[in-house]
């Protein structure tokens, strides 16, 4: 079975318009809940409907031991991940704490072989050209 991650954006779009259920909730795929797509998700929950609905989710993934938190050997990698997408690739890292959160994510996703699943495919692709991260659109 593919193991695949969402990202903070595919899980809005359910939220918000039931968009992505067959890639959410249809057979064929194993999938897991990144901590840090989770952080951002409880970030932007804006009102206690959301809240629970974040809650819910979580809740899912966690009792499924399918919640994928970064190991702590993966920081040092995110740094220097994060540092030659400055500069080779001129990000402005003060102007994007996001990509951080996407570093981290798309290295523990590699690190359990699964693919991310983002609409967000500029910074992926530059992620994946230095950790070999594997992601598709929906």
């Amino acid at each position: 079975m593919i193991k695949v991650v969402p990202d903070t954006n595919i899980l809005i779009d359910w939220f918000r318009e039931r968009k992505h259920s067959k890639l959410l909730f249809g057979p064929g795929l194993v999938r897991y809940l990144s901590s840090v797509v989770a952080m951002e998700l409880y970030a932007g929950a804006n009102s206690k409907k959301n809240r629970e609905g974040v809650d819910r989710l979580y809740a899912i993934f966690e009792k499924t031991r399918r919640v994928l938190v970064p190991a702590k050997i993966l920081f040092p990698k995110a740094g220097r991940v994060l540092d030659e997408l400055r500069t080779k690739q001129g990000y402005d890292l003060k102007k994007s704490v996001s990509l951080s959160h996407d570093v981290l994510i798309a290295l523990s996703a590699l690190s359990i072989g699964a693919i991310i699943i983002t609409e967000n495919r500029k910074d992926f692709l530059a992620i994946r050209k230095i950790t070999g991260a594997q992601f598709s659109s929906p």
